[in-house]
């Protein structure tokens, strides 16, 4: 990072921002900015007062939102840091462990020239990458909507209906909500007919389980339960189910749309210098999910092709903890959770696609591995691979591989 004539240090909140302004040779000054449009003006004024552009350097621990988009737009150097990391840069100003808005303000204006490895530089991104990024996220709300949702109707059956629960252990199979609407009550699935329950399997292409195998197990599913207890747990389990049928569409759409978006941005791709979208999908068990999460959690990283920055964020690098003669390796709890859910599921898929990477799960199999510690294993090597297409801007071919 070469010197700046300015520092910025912003500490972020809710509803006011307190902002340290330090020029070269004076002394600190410090403002404080309600989180409206009048005074979000007048705090990119202060930033920018009597300074060019190019002279000013700020810090934030944000990497999103209106004050950093307001920035960004404004073509100034912003940089992001961890909140952890700030909370040990600010031990060095204050021992006792003094913490407030203004010092907050003054450590991150301190140290953004003075400690430049600890920051992270926030660049604009393309469009289609920022629309992306927001329905990968959308998706995982929705992800957690219904699992929550699904736990709370699990609960409710359990009390009145347990037998149920063997068709399906978590409650959280859309065909299985038909039929729990269908007959809410235990007397009317016993009563349940057999070509009625055929026509919910059909409709939702299920064959694991029969329409007979139903009927028997809603045979037994009856307590002796109060029909007032009965009616309370029916009228819950029914508004659960239709918000779990409303997050499930919007799901799906969801889902169609970020398949969607992949293949434009493929499309776009085809006379760039970094098809790293199209060099993704074409990876062993990376689907378009996974580049859509990849993409819009590490798209910078990836343009670069920093193979050490995407281990981190991805979690496959592990963390070594010694001292003296103890030694640990440590998964790493410090990433970006989605890129490490899905690049999980991708290795594990990779795995069974690629002979060399079964090869390499089997062998660590034999020696008493975790498959925990395989799939980050498997996911480091997949990482490497991508890499170094990335930086070739080549797709993976089985054939030509030697990694």
């Amino acid at each position: 990072m070469s010197e700046r004539m300015r520092r910025v240090g912003i500490d972020w909140g809710s509803e006011r921002h307190q902002v340290c302004r330090i020029d070269r040779g004076k002394e600190p000054e410090q403002r404080s900015f309600r989180h409206t449009g009048e005074e979000l003006q007048k705090l990119l004024e202060f930033v920018t007062e009597g300074m060019p552009r190019d002279e000013i350097v700020v810090a934030i621990e944000m990497k999103h939102g209106a004050v950093v988009e307001m920035l960004l737009s404004e073509h100034l150097a912003l940089y992001s840091i961890n909140p952890n990391v700030s909370d040990r840069l600010r031990d060095r100003f204050s021992p006792a462990g003094a913490k407030d808005d203004r010092r907050d303000a003054f450590v991150l204006a301190s140290c953004v020239e003075s400690d430049p490895h600890c920051f992270r530089r926030i660049e604009i991104e393309p469009e289609d990458v920022v629309h992306l990024r927001s329905i990968v996220r959308i998706r995982s709300e929705l992800q957690q909507t219904l699992r929550m949702v699904s736990n709370r109707l699990w609960t409710e059956l359990r009390d009145y209906r347990p037998e149920t629960l063997r068709l399906c252990s978590a409650a959280d199979e859309p065909w299985f909500w038909d039929l729990v609407e269908r007959a809410p009550t235990p007397k009317e699935a016993a009563k349940l007919q057999r070509s009625s329950i055929g026509a919910v399997l059909k409709r939702h292409r299920v064959r694991r389980v029969s329409p007979r195998e139903i009927q028997e197990v809603f045979s037994k599913d009856v307590l002796s339960l109060g029909t007032g207890y009965i009616d309370a747990r029916v009228s819950h389990v029914r508004i659960l189910i239709s918000q779990l049928k409303l997050a499930h569409a919007q799901l799906m759409e969801v889902e169609r749309s970020i398949e969607t978006a992949v293949e434009s941005r493929v499309k776009s791709e085809e006379k760039s210098e970094r098809r790293v979208a199209t060099i993704l999908l074409s990876l062993p068990g990376v689907g378009p999910l996974t580049t859509a999460t990849a993409l819009a959690e590490s798209f910078g990283a990836l343009q670069r092709g920093d193979y050490n920055a995407l281990r981190g964020l991805y979690g496959v690098a592990p963390v070594t903890k010694q001292s003296g003669k103890s030694r640990m390796v440590m998964m790493r709890h410090s990433c970006v959770w989605r890129l490490r859910t899905v690049w999980h599921h991708a290795a594990m898929w990779a795995r069974r696609k690629d002979p060399r990477l079964h090869a390499l799960y089997l062998d660590g199999r034999l020696r008493g591995h975790s498959i925990g510690r395989l799939a980050r294993h498997i996911g480091d090597r997949l990482l490497a691979i991508a890499v170094h297409l990335i930086r070739r801007n080549e797709l993976y071919n089985p054939a030509l591989r030697t990694m």
